[in-house]
């Protein structure tokens, strides 16, 4: 809604401009402030209920073409119209009083014109922006301070983080007009004369391109939060998120897999023997081109007294005695999981404990290497659980990314010299395509009438994903507006730009001036939109710099700071040049 109301308070204000005779005609009829500030907000009013009808009726045309096909990729029954209805409400009428409030300021600004100006129709005369700064900068402030109180990545509650982030996106906008007058002030005595009229014009109607440039940061703000925020949290090396899986893999457990009611009953050797035949001639029917064994190495753990059997734990790693467990698997290092991800016996050390893909696991201080039980309780029977601190660790980049995949394995020779066991968790397949809803039925079919359980791909994104679609998202947003903009903008000073061409400008300078507009408020929406997001990212996270920006992709920095501005330019420079339609009319409004 904020991104709504300042694109709509661009378009009204060169509204209100081009109405400005009209508005004084009505006023020097007898009509009150009132009157005139109520046909602007009846404009709003107007052009909300199109708006919120039109985007409505397109939301709801593509959710029902694509519920079928969502349907079949998860292979569950989906129901079109058990939606958030009331959520969808209290949008449309959020959008019909965003657009109604856009309205409102340029109303009253028109109002307040004398009748005489109005029907002159000369340009209402700038005011000052030190003040709308002032307030900006108390926002900014103000949205540091609750992003700061908001609790982090582990808070439930969100109230506080809508609440700074709402005041960061309307403090950057208040500051917007403040900018364009700065960067005026300081390059155009420096810059050629084309470039020269084009920061004049964005400071003559900042009304208009002030609000342009607010919607511009705040789509870059957006961008760049969401990536910063994704690389915040997949910085986690115990806690590896993203995607579990390739869309053509499958992991087929067996009933030793933990569930929600705690590990399965072992199963017999028999039936591990049945169960792996199936998963070899299931594998064969998808062309599958490896069925990897997935083992984990633990001990017998004693039974409580009274009950009857043991359990076998696994081994896992863990962050210092009273930290969060690993999170992940930790699988064995066989011969043929090496094989796999061509990884040679003789590339490991001989005192490697653990093999891992995750970028810093092996340096991370406090790790411990645990078997039988937590380090810092007892099991049933009184006896301290076995560990090691800081095991030895080689990084492998060959290894998978996936959370359920093997990205950390324990090493062979570590599981002899801990005298462990092994204990048949699953088996891998690798499947040359992507499974189909058929072949994901039949492998649900097979967990079921062996007693095992299934896992394909889930819906999470990985931090690649995350950050170039945020980009992209933000991009297309931005050069939107400036599409917008620009013509808003160009129109304004369309008389300008006649008299230009009465001259002799050629359509060179007409091209410059269009294309250093829109790269001026690219540039400008890029820098403020990332310092907005970089400075609410660190007050949320409460973080170092390194975590907060380290893992974001530098290409996604470059595609926002340099690409945005440079085809916002090369836009404006390939669609203006055209010579005026009439240089020496003046078209009435």
């Amino acid at each position: 809604m904020v991104f709504t109301g300042l694109v709509a308070v661009a378009g009204f204000t060169v509204m209100a401009q081009r109405r400005l005779r009209a508005l004084g005609m009505l006023s020097a009829l007898g009509a009150t402030q009132a009157n005139v500030q109520l046909v602007m907000a009846a404009n709003g009013v107007m052009v909300g209920l199109s708006g919120v009808g039109a985007g409505t009726l397109i939301g709801l045309a593509a959710w029902f073409a694509y519920a079928p096909h969502l349907q079949a990729f998860t292979a569950h029954s989906v129901d079109p119209l058990n939606l958030p209805w009331w959520v969808i409400i209290i949008v449309m009428v959020l959008g019909v009083v965003t657009a109604t409030a856009a309205a409102v300021r340029p109303a009253r600004a028109a109002a307040r014109i004398p009748v005489l100006a109005a029907l002159s129709g000369r340009r209402p005369q700038q005011q000052a922006v030190r003040r709308p700064a002032t307030l900006g900068v108390g926002l900014l402030v103000a949205g540091v301070f609750f992003l700061a109180i908001s609790g982090g990545s582990g808070s439930q509650s969100g109230g506080n983080l809508l609440v700074g982030i709402a005041a960061i996106a309307v403090g950057i906008s208040l500051l917007a007009p403040l900018c364009l007058v700065l960067l005026t002030g300081f390059a155009g005595t420096r810059a050629p004369v084309a470039i020269r009229i084009a920061l004049r014009d964005l400071v003559r109607y900042r009304a208009r391109s002030g609000a342009a440039l607010a919607a511009t940061c705040f789509a870059v703000f957006l961008a760049m939060l969401i990536c910063m925020v994704a690389s915040i949290r997949f910085s986690d090396i115990l806690d590896w998120t993203g995607p579990n899986l390739t869309t053509s893999q499958l992991i087929v457990y067996t009933s030793y897999y933990p569930t929600k009611t705690g590990p399965g009953t072992a199963p017999t050797q028999a039936q591990l023997e049945v169960l792996h035949a199936k998963v070899d001639s299931f594998a064969v029917s998808l062309d599958a081109r490896a069925v990897l064994a997935l083992d984990e190495a633990g001990t017998a753990v004693p039974a409580i007294p009274g009950s009857s059997g043991g359990l076998l734990l696994g081994a896992t790693l863990q962050a210092g005695p009273l930290e969060s467990k690993f999170t992940g698997p930790l699988y064995v290092a066989t011969p043929a999981l090496l094989a796999e991800y061509g990884i040679k016996p003789s590339q490991i050390r001989a005192a490697t404990d653990v093999l891992t893909m995750r970028p810093g696991l092996a340096s991370l201080p406090g790790i411990y290497l645990v078997w039988g039980t937590n380090i810092a309780q007892a099991n049933p029977r009184g006896q301290a659980g076995s560990y090691i601190a800081s095991p030895p660790m080689q990084t492998f980049s060959r290894l998978p990314s996936g959370t359920s995949a093997p990205n950390t394995v324990l090493t062979t020779q570590a599981v002899r010299r801990l005298h462990l066991q092994l204990i048949p968790y699953g088996w891998l397949i690798q499947a040359p395509a992507p499974l189909t809803a058929t072949q994901i039925s039949a492998a649900r079919e097979l967990a079921i009438s062996s007693d095992a359980t299934i896992e394909t791909k889930s819906g999470e994104l990985g931090l690649g994903e995350i950050s170039d679609g945020a980009t992209a998202f933000g991009i297309l947003l931005a050069l939107g507006v400036l599409v917008m903009t620009v013509g808003l903008i160009r129109s304004e000073a369309a008389h300008d730009l006649r008299t230009l061409t009465a001259v002799g400008a050629s359509s060179g300078i007409r091209r410059t001036i269009v294309g250093a507009t829109a790269a001026v408020i690219g540039l400008l929406g890029a820098i403020l939109g990332t310092a907005a997001a970089a400075i609410a990212a660190l007050a949320w996270a409460k973080s170092s710099p390194s975590a907060v920006f380290g893992g974001i992709p530098a290409f996604d920095f470059l595609l926002i700071l340099v690409g945005l501005p440079t085809v916002a330019a090369i836009g404006g420079w390939l669609l203006a040049g055209r010579n005026p339609s009439a240089i020496a009319r003046q078209p009435l409004e």
